[in-house]
């Protein structure tokens, strides 16, 4: 059986344009709900959307832990939030800042590794209710940043 190259249209109707994801919220028992999209750290530097002071930051993101580019944690810190300020729809970035309000590490995270591999990547981010017999030791945290 031959097969068929996949169309444009089929494509456009695979991939959601942007998604209602739940995170860890603010408060320990209520979630923050957001509306992301897919984002590369390769789309924001070849777009412009990374300023050259942080260029060696954003190849070291790119390249990974392999790479030779000097960068120190706050530029990639920096372009961290390049990315998950184009990731987030709803609320934007801009908005919370203006209510005084801060992503916190794991919302941060959890965008960022959404805005780079989609939704799988964040499932060790999702917001859980408490759990009593819950063992999470952190391990999924620490799989996820790898």
């Amino acid at each position: 059986m031959a097969k068929k190259v996949t169309t444009i249209e089929q494509l456009k109707q695979m991939v959601p344009k942007t998604e209602i994801i739940e995170l860890e919220g603010f408060t320990e028992n209520e979630p923050f709900v957001c509306e992301v999209r897919r984002s590369a750290l390769r789309l924001a530097i070849t777009a412009g959307k990374i300023p050259n002071s942080l260029m060696a930051a954003a190849q070291r993101m790119y390249e990974g832990v392999s790479s030779r580019a000097n960068a120190n944690i706050k530029q990639m810190l920096e372009v961290m939030e390049i990315v998950v300020d184009d990731a987030l729809v709803a609320p934007k970035l801009s908005e919370l800042k203006e209510a005084g309000l801060e992503l916190t590490e794991n919302q941060m995270s959890a965008i960022f590794a959404y805005a780079q591999r989609g939704i799988k990547a964040v499932q060790p981010f999702l917001f859980k209710p408490a759990d009593p017999d819950d063992s999470d030791d952190g391990d999924a945290m620490e799989d996820a940043a790898q």
